[in-house]
């Protein structure tokens, strides 16, 4: 999104240091700022002939510095910002030179802030708006203050944190109150942000604020996209005459600018018209939007794209609504591709900064160390000199009243220097968990695209059409992805290991399913290096009570090592009752590889340990696997083990108790019934476009929606409901809608994530069906779906 129309009629009005100037330059000058928003290269002709006559005056020219401004604005307007960069870059150079912490300095900032924001460079873009706020307030300059704040909250809003976005732009409404189009674009942008969040109430109240201040200041082009923004909202809550009424009143206001706002009106009228079951009028609507749309592949029309998905689908047209749901499957790959750029790039300034305040706190323990021991030695000086004061001078009172004096005056130095260091230690102590934080929120933000990845890649691969070649290039991105989501689990794992927080699950899984799963991956692994594999699990228990995910990261961690450290021969991974014939599992992976010496078993189930740095390099790695191996395994009650010599191989034994699980019923695997009608609930776009390709392959008709609200009085439609558990802040929040299922006979499955919020008992508690764990193949769902189905279907019968 480009940012001039944000600041338009703002930056222009700078106030340079005075000094005599050649008319002529600045004539060019207001010319260029009274054209600069209307004929952008008219601004930029004016803009150039203004710097040429202000520089022949003798030295730095305020005058000609403001021109150079100008001209990279207009350059920037053009789109033509790679022109705009180093000329905005050298004369704010010298702004900070000659005439720093005026507006025309501050203006520079804007200019280049924006010009680094469209260029991609986030956290460029926000040091520059930060120090441009600072100036204006110095200046005593609320509202260019305000516009620095909104277009921090745009940064924001474009990396989906909407809950600092919605900090700044209250503080945008704090620091300004007199300009009334400025407080109606908050007001609307805060409505965005709060819809975003799922908090439709509160962002039509905000709707309704911009509202008022649009109808006062009588342009009623003004009033469209918020009338357009407060019909989704109640279109969202069914308040369907509610919706037709803003939809009427915005067709009105939009005379005069129909070429603008026809697009999202009529797709907003067929939205209507489809929830009144008038398909035909649906789709007539539809088609009118798009006959008024220019270049239907801007995000600017996604809502446009999403009405026409669910009113083809409705009109029985899907060849049309999958065109739709590809270009909607696009639109949200381009913008989480952006917010996921543009909240790297905030994540990274915010761990610059933790980390200089981590330097900080440690240069203050040392300074308090420091003190302290000099303290402590100065007390220790002291209390000799008094004792010798004493011995050679025994009639010496005063001295000695002198002397304890001091002494008293170094204790309470000690105390204080102790003091200080203990505060210091605090301090330490929060820096270490804000850097804690900030790794488990990155890996998380990491886990969002590489799920969609994975789903996408099996997608692909279940697609019977798929080429041998493409077929191949797209095993290997799932490979690529498989083992990234490897990494991203072992980090997420290390921050909950410094925490001393290790989540655990207890349910039914089956174990020999697990090992050979693993055992065919490995197994592809090892051949490609030239090794034989073996997988040995005829006697193992088929199924047990645990964490499925956990004994399959363990066993994960070392077939890679078996693997990696195996130049030549063989791997065997292997499952057997305990030998001494106590309760239990041992799970065995052997191989002939370059061994351990017996003084290196201990250490190399420390973090972060390698054996020597020329192994790392030959064989990579980063030492945390064993670690969460071992932990995992205490955790569990089992016991981790290893039997090695160099040059003999390595055998690594997992003992585990056995909690028996009652024998699962046979029942014969049964594809989903004929199109079954299943209601996806989901707030992550990528999320949903890609279990929307992978439940219509499987022969699913589907219908997704964003909210829990969206899904009130329609699920006697379907005969499934799946819900991500993202789209409720708790568990306690989904035991409406899944009351709400058993109700009208439909079956409700949650997926959950195990590191989240809501965990499997809290979603089973609030009623769900069955919960599922993310992240889990799409083959795995559609069978279990069809599972739940026919389950479904027995109980009816």
């Amino acid at each position: 999104m480009r940012i001039r129309a944000i600041i338009a009629g703002t930056t222009m009005l700078i106030a340079a240091p005075a000094r005599a100037q050649a008319p002529l330059a600045e004539q060019q000058v207001a010319r260029a700022i009274d054209r600069m928003f209307a004929d952008p290269e008219a601004a930029l002709a004016a803009a150039r002939a203004a710097e040429g006559a202000a520089s022949k005056e003798p030295g730095p020219s305020p005058l000609a510095a403001k021109a150079r401004w100008l001209e990279g604005e207009a350059l920037s307007r053009l789109d033509r910002d790679a022109e705009a960069e180093p000329l905005i870059g050298r004369t704010l150079e010298q702004a900070r030179t000659h005439w720093p912490n005026t507006r025309l300095h501050a203006d520079l900032l804007m200019t280049w802030g924006g010009i680094e924001q469209n260029r991609g460079r986030a956290a460029a873009a926000l040091d520059a708006f930060q120090q441009a706020h600072n100036l204006f307030r110095t200046l005593h300059e609320p509202r260019k203050q305000a516009i620095a704040l909104v277009m921090i909250a745009s940064l924001y809003n474009r990396a989906r944190d909407n809950e600092s976005a919605l900090r700044y732009f209250q503080a945008a409404l704090d620091a300004d109150s007199g300009d009334r189009n400025l407080r109606m674009s908050i007001f609307n942008n805060r409505g965005n942000a709060l819809l975003d969040m799922g908090r439709p109430a509160d962002a039509a109240r905000a709707y309704q604020q911009a509202l008022l201040l649009a109808t006062a200041s009588g342009e009623p082009g003004l009033q469209v996209p918020i009338l357009n923004n407060l019909a989704r909202i109640a279109l969202q809550q069914g308040r369907l005459a509610a919706a037709q009424r803003y939809n009427d009143t915005a067709f009105a206001a939009s005379r005069g600018h129909s070429a603008e706002y026809d697009g999202s009106l009529h797709a907003m009228q067929g939205q209507i018209a489809l929830k009144r079951g008038a398909v035909a009028d649906a789709v007539a609507a539809i088609d009118t939007a798009f006959a008024h749309i220019g270049d239907p592949r801007s995000p600017t029309w996604r809502e446009v794209h999403q009405a026409a998905v669910d009113i083809y689908t409705r009109a029985g047209r899907p060849a049309d609504a999958l065109a739709h749901l590809k270009a909607l499957k696009r639109i949200d790959d381009e913008v989480t591709k952006v917010a996921s750029d543009t909240n790297a790039a905030l994540l990274a300034a915010r761990f610059d900064a933790t980390n200089q305040q981590l330097r900080i706190e440690k240069l203050r323990t040392n300074a308090a160390n420091q003190r302290a021991r000099f303290a402590r030695d100065r007390a220790l000086f002291q209390l000799l000199l008094v004792g010798g004061l004493l011995f050679v001078a025994v009639g010496g009172a005063a001295l000695l009243g002198f002397a304890l004096f001091h002494i008293h005056r170094s204790r309470r130095e000690v105390r204080s220097a102790n003091r200080d260091l203990a505060a210091s230690n605090a301090q330490l102590g929060k820096a270490l968990e804000a850097k804690r934080e900030f790794l488990a929120t990155t890996s998380h933000e990491f886990r969002t695209p590489l799920n969609g990845i994975l789903g996408m890649s099996q997608v692909l691969l279940a697609d019977t059409t798929l080429g041998d070649e493409a077929r191949a290039r797209v095993a290997v991105v799932q490979d690529a992805g498989q083992a990234m989501q490897a990494l991203v689990d072992d980090v997420l794992d290390m921050a909950s290991l410094d925490s001393g927080e290790i989540a655990l699950e207890q349910a039914p899984f089956d174990l020999r399913a697990l090992l050979e799963t693993l055992g065919r991956r490995w197994a592809a692994e090892a051949a490609q290096r030239g090794l034989a594999f073996e997988l040995d699990a005829a006697d193992c228990p088929a199924m047990l009570v645990g964490d499925a995910r956990r004994v399959g990261q363990i066993v994960h961690h070392l077939l890679s090592n078996a693997v990696k450290f195996t130049p030549d021969g063989s791997v065997t991974l292997a499952a057997h009752p305990l030998a001494d014939g106590s309760a239990g599992v041992a799970i065995t992976v052997a191989d002939t590889g370059i061994g351990i010496a017996g003084d290196q078993h201990a250490p190399i189930f420390r973090k972060f340990y390698q054996v020597d740095g020329g192994t790392a390099r030959a064989f990579g790695g980063i030492g945390v696997g064993l670690a969460l191996a071992q932990t995992f395994a205490s955790a569990m009650g089992g016991t981790l083990t290893v039997e090695s010599a160099p040059g003999a191989g390595a055998t690594f034994r997992l003992h585990l108790p056995e909690a028996v699980a009652p024998p699962a019923m046979a029942t014969d695997a049964v594809p989903p019934p004929a199109g079954p009608r299943l209601l996806l609930v989901e707030a992550n776009p990528l999320a949903r476009g890609v279990t929307i390709h992978g439940l219509l392959q499987a022969g699913f008709a589907v219908e997704a929606v964003a909210t829990l609200a969206e899904v009130e009085g329609r699920l006697a439609e379907f005969d499934l409901l799946l819900i991500g558990a993202e789209v409720a802040p708790s568990a306690a929040a989904l035991a409406a809608p899944l009351a709400a299922a058993r109700t009208a006979g439909t079956s409700a499955v949650v997926l959950f994530d195990p590191d989240g919020s809501v965990s499997r008992e809290a979603v089973e508690a609030a009623g769900a069906a069955l919960a599922l764990a993310r992240p889990i193949p799409l083959a795995d769902l559609v069978a279990t779906l069809a599972t739940v189905m026919e389950r479904h279907a027995h109980l009816a019968a």
